[in-house]
């Protein structure tokens, strides 16, 4: 556990810490790597306990969010999602002026903008709070409600790197990363949103359905990064199953990290219906790796875009690059190691 003394110079960070893996797990597990050790006390939302990190989950937490109102710290950062613990956070700032609630997605908006009395409460509370958004519209959606700052802040960290792990994955997978075949990499979480697939994991295999019955060497790799929602778990698992393509998707569960399935694909989708600023669009930009993505929120320029739930004009979008050169991801790897990134979120909202 952290020494409590000196949180005056600390920043606190509130949310989930891998694993389970997610964009917004990743994001805190990059951030901390960046992160001088003693600048710092991460209050884990996750389930699974990690040692040296604040235990901050269940029903429990809530009551354990009035300590922040007594420790002192240089600021109070939320990526949780939760919507009462995001109400408990505006509580507590009407004493203090030092909370930033990160927005990670268009879907964090709802309980915002809803009819629900949670909702009313917190946007009556939102004056006293800073917002973090990770895209334009996000921010400006939620500048409607007066927050007292509202920042654009990219939740994208570039991942660490080491042909160590690309190896390993080479090695257990080859047969499946066959040099002539093409393949399709996404990744996500079995979940909803507004009774449909969020992450688009039922197009995708009816694309590689389609794509099969023409007779293309056409794969998927679907990297999970758990399940919220059984029954998308289960359609996808026998459609799969009922169209006979088993030997075309391959199914991580429980995905730690995704970049080395990014770095042996030919190219990386996002069929979501809604989203943020999107980590893994940005991961495999970052890689390199060409990306197709639904239109379902403003993409980076480099993007190919489809019309949100349109499967024929996915389909389209991905034959298009099929004849594209083999990939090479050791010299992908290599490249993006190569790279610099500055990380605005220390440098403008930390101060460090």
């Amino acid at each position: 556990m952290k020494d409590h003394q000196d949180h005056k110079r600390k920043i606190a960070l509130i949310g989930p810490f891998p694993p389970p893996y997610g964009g917004i797990s990743i994001h805190i597990q990059r951030i901390t790597r960046l992160l001088p050790e003693n600048s710092y006390d991460l209050y884990n939302t996750s389930k699974i306990s990690q040692p040296g990190y604040y235990r901050f989950y269940g029903k429990i937490k809530y009551i354990q969010a009035l300590v922040f109102l007594f420790r002192k710290y240089r600021l109070i950062h939320v990526h949780a999602t939760d919507n009462i613990l995001r109400m408990v956070f505006g509580l507590i700032g009407l004493a203090k002026k030092n909370i930033y609630i990160h927005l990670h997605g268009m879907s964090h908006l709802d309980f915002l903008e809803s009819s629900h009395p949670g909702g009313w409460i917190l946007r009556k509370l939102i004056p006293r709070l800073h917002i973090l958004a990770v895209n334009e519209e996000i921010a400006e959606r939620v500048s409607r409600y007066n927050p007292a700052s509202v920042k654009i802040a990219d939740a994208f960290l570039p991942p660490v790197l080491n042909p160590e792990t690309l190896d390993m994955v080479v090695h257990q997978y080859s047969d499946f990363f066959s040099p002539d075949r093409f393949i399709i990499c996404m990744t996500g979480w079995f979940s909803s949103y507004q009774g449909r697939d969020l992450y688009g994991f039922d197009l995708a295999a009816q694309m590689i359905h389609k794509l099969n019955k023409e007779g293309r060497k056409i794969f998927l790799v679907a990297c999970i990064n758990g399940i919220r929602n059984k029954n998308v778990y289960s359609y996808f698992l026998n459609y799969i199953k009922k169209s006979h393509i088993e030997n075309h998707v391959l199914v991580i569960e429980n995905a730690a990290e995704a970049w080395p399935y990014m770095l042996l694909s030919n190219v990386f989708i996002r069929p979501a219906i809604t989203d943020g600023s999107s980590v893994s669009v940005k991961e495999a930009l970052w890689l390199e790796v060409p990306v197709i993505a639904s239109d379902c929120v403003k993409r980076p320029g480099e993007v190919i875009l489809f019309k949100n739930r349109n499967v024929n004009e996915m389909i389209e979008k991905v034959v298009q690059l099929e004849n594209q050169q083999p990939v090479n991801a050791y010299l992908r790897m290599k490249k993006a190691m190569n790279k610099e990134f500055t990380c605005s979120l220390i440098k403008d909202v930390y101060g460090l």
